[in-house]
Order: C-alpha cells, then sequence, then structure tokens
C-alpha cells in the first residue's frame, strides 16, 4: 500500500516540444498550417484573419462582422447553416480577439466533404442581412446590460480603458450608442477589406492526408487574395499610476484590478517574466492564491497574468473581495510584489514552478487540437515557431537573479495602477 505522506518522485527530465508542422500554401497565397499526429477520426479546421479591433475603421465593427458571418449566404439562412452543422454532429465555433477574427469547425473526418465546402461558403459569400444583423445588436445589448450588473466586468473595463484610453482598439468600451451605430456598410467594408487570403492564416490537425489537404485548398483556396492590411493603432495614453474608485453594481463585493501595460509575446522579458508572473499568481500554488485565499481567507479567488497582444500587452492583478476584506487584500497584494523585489525566490520554490510548468506546457500539446490550439497562439501574435523552444529554455536556466531583476523592472507597486469597482465603506 502506498504511503500518502510521502510525495511523489518528481522526473524533471521531460522536455515538451512542438510536433512537426507542414507549412503550405493555398492557391491563393493563404499559409496553412498542418498537424498530421492524430489518430481518431476527428479534424479542427481554423481560419484566423487579422480582422480584430486593431484593423477597426470604426467601433465595435470587428466583432459583429466575424458574428454576422454565419448568420447567412445567399444560399442558406442563419436556421438553415445552424441545422446543417448539426446534422453532421460538427461544431461551428466563432473565434476573435482584439486582433484576430476567425472560426474553428470540429467535425469527424468522414464528413469533410460534407461540411468544408459549407464552411468556406460562410467566408465567401456572406448576406450580411439586415434583420440579422438587427438581431446580433439586440442580443448584444441585452448581454451587455447583464454584464453591467457584474463588479468583475465594470472593473475590467476601467483598467483596459486606464492601461489605453478610451479612443484606443484595446482600450475602448461597448455602449447601446456604439452597438446601434454599426450598420450593414460597416460590416461590408470590413470584411471586403480584411477576410482575404493576403490577411489570413489557416491550421488544420488531426487525422489528415493529403486528400483533405486537396479538399481544403479546393474551398478555401477561393478566398480572394486581397492585401495585407497594417494597423493605424493609435499611440496608448495610460492614465497615471495610483487608486482609481468607481461605484460598482454590487455594494457587497468589490472588484479589484491592479496592473499595468508591458510589451507584446516578442519582447525579449516576455518569456522570464512569465515565468515570474506563474510565481506571483499563475497557477493555484502560486503566493497570492496561498497567501490572501488559502491563509487569509479574503477571496475565492486571486490570480496574476500576462495578457498579450499582437502590438501590446499588460500585467494585471485580479481579486474579487468582500468590502470588508478590501484594505486588507489589497496590502497584502502589495506585500507580495515588495517581497519579490526585495528577497530572492527560494530554489525549492522555483523549481516546483518550473516543474510545473513544463508539465503545462506537456498537457498543452497533448493531442494535435491542442497542439494547434498553441500554436495558432504563436502565430497569430507575430512570434515563430522557435519562440516555443526559447520559452523552454528560460524555464529551465532562470534563476533566482534573473527574477529579482525583472521584478525591480516591472513589479514595482508605486508604477501599478489600481482599480476598485465596488465600496470602501
Amino acid at each position: 500500500m502506498h504511503k500518502r505522506s510521502k510525495a511523489p518522485a518528481i522526473f524533471n527530465n521531460l522536455v515538451p516540444a512542438l510536433p512537426a508542422v507542414q507549412t503550405i500554401s493555398l492557391n491563393n497565397g493563404l499559409p496553412c498550417f498542418e498537424l498530421r499526429t492524430g489518430t481518431q477520426d476527428i479534424l479542427k479546421i481554423d481560419i484566423q484573419f487579422g480582422a480584430g479591433r486593431a484593423f477597426e475603421h470604426k467601433k465595435q465593427v470587428a466583432r459583429f462582422t466575424c458574428n454576422a458571418l454565419r448568420e447567412g449566404t445567399s444560399k442558406r439562412n442563419s436556421a438553415e447553416i445552424a441545422r446543417f452543422f448539426d446534422y453532421y454532429g460538427s461544431s461551428l465555433a466563432i473565434s476573435e480577439n482584439l486582433d484576430y477574427s476567425g472560426y474553428t469547425l470540429y467535425c469527424l473526418k468522414k464528413h469533410a466533404s460534407e461540411l468544408l465546402p459549407v464552411f468556406s461558403e460562410l467566408l465567401i459569400d456572406p448576406a450580411f442581412e439586415q434583420k440579422e444583423i438587427d438581431k446580433l445588436k439586440k442580443v448584444s445589448i441585452e448581454k451587455l446590460k447583464q454584464d453591467m450588473g457584474k463588479n468583475d466586468f465594470v472593473a475590467y473595463r476601467h483598467f483596459t480603458e486606464a492601461l489605453f484610453s478610451s479612443d484606443h482598439p484595446y482600450g475602448y468600451n461597448s455602449y447601446p450608442d456604439t452597438i446601434e451605430a454599426v450598420n450593414r456598410e460597416d460590416l461590408t467594408e470590413h470584411y471586403s477589406r480584411l477576410y482575404n487570403a493576403a490577411n489570413g492564416l489557416l491550421f488544420v490537425s488531426g487525422k489528415t492526408d493529403d486528400a483533405l489537404l486537396t479538399l481544403i485548398d479546393d474551398c478555401f483556396g477561393i478566398l480572394p487574395e486581397g492585401i495585407a492590411q497594417s494597423t493605424g493603432l493609435l499611440n496608448p495614453k495610460s492614465v497615471p499610476p495610483g487608486k482609481y474608485l468607481f461605484d460598482g453594481p454590487n455594494k457587497h463585493q468589490t472588484a479589484v484590478r491592479i496592473g499595468k501595460r508591458l510589451f507584446d509575446r516578442n519582447h525579449p522579458d516576455f518569456d522570464d517574466l512569465y515565468v515570474l508572473n506563474t510565481i506571483l499568481g499563475g497557477y493555484f500554488g502560486s503566493r497570492l492564491m496561498s497567501s490572501i485565499r488559502e491563509d487569509m481567507g479574503f477571496t475565492y479567488n486571486v490570480y496574476s497574468s500576462i495578457d498579450t497582444m499582437r502590438f501590446d500587452g499588460a500585467f494585471l492583478i485580479s481579486m474579487d473581495t468582500d468590502k470588508a476584506y478590501l484594505k486588507e487584500g489589497i496590502d497584502q497584494v502589495y506585500a507580495e510584489l515588495n517581497k519579490l523585489c526585495k528577497e530572492p525566490v527560494g530554489n525549492e520554490e522555483l523549481e516546483m514552478v518550473k516543474n510545473y510548468m513544463m508539465g503545462y506546457l506537456i498537457s498543452a500539446l497533448d493531442g494535435p487540437l491542442n497542439a494547434s490550439e498553441l500554436i495558432k497562439g504563436l502565430l497569430i501574435e507575430g512570434s515563430t515557431l522557435s519562440r516555443f523552444d526559447e520559452l523552454v529554455r528560460s524555464i529551465k536556466n532562470i534563476d533566482s537573479d534573473r527574477l529579482l531583476e525583472l521584478a525591480n523592472t516591472y513589479l514595482q507597486p508605486d508604477d501599478m495602477i489600481e482599480i476598485i469597482v465596488g465600496s470602501e465603506n
């Protein structure tokens, strides 16, 4: 019988590595990245376009254009499209962020010849019917009203606006009037300018073969070639570091967001800072979680993250707590930041975090569908696949001196913007 008081041995010789990726170019020049490692009859077809907020000519247009694509073509209405994909047991999911917009299809390989032509039809022949656009706008406004009743949602809105300003694509927030202002002409302009091969990336994973790639070329190689678009991003205008208090809809719970602007994934300090963030608040055993949740009981969840976009990034600490514990909770957040700036991380803790991160990366590569998601995350943010190996090397080689240097450079408490939504009294 195993002794439960004795922890299992740690194996630290496992090194995560990306699977082989075949890169091809379709007839129209659309880059296609294939992971041919599947053993089950499952496919994931993921197409992304540089058509997010960073490329808008008007607020909200990117989101509504992406959502409207599956609401009808010249041949099928939204109900027929939904029934068609349901009939084959497939799933068609919208995939969008601040920089990219697109769709992901999960299906059985045996149904690919039926599904892919209709999938490509959504991208090539959208109807953008006014009634469907009006329906999307109505649903969006109703959801916004519901979300505005949550302190954490309101806090994040204030935080992004504080970091980038209300005029910046990464910082502006949606309101009923900005949603109502979106019209069909806005959507067709955004679509015709950005949904083309020059602005796209295609990811194919699962049980693939040459015949499937031929079918994919037939279906997606007919997208317009287009012209690669550059972004007209404004220079962000962050508010000065300090505390900013806002009233919230929930007077009993208080949402806290603490952070600052950073940089994109390609910055030379990103990988090492990713390790430091994991120690601070990037996993369940982190310092923030251990002290503020486990030891003090001030919150159910507290974490820190590095949010990366294609052209920028942010460091963020998130905590929701009862207003009775607000001051002590925030004080402890800054105490943990100060500790990282003044005291070297111990070898035992550092080795534990390194092993956790290696294990996390290995699990993220478990199977072709997961691996393709990781590969997509690198490429849509302007990185290369070699960046994964660089991250692994950083995790393996980083030491406490480097972590102390990074903490003093990027995690000084006096540099933070503090957003509180709720009530301090």
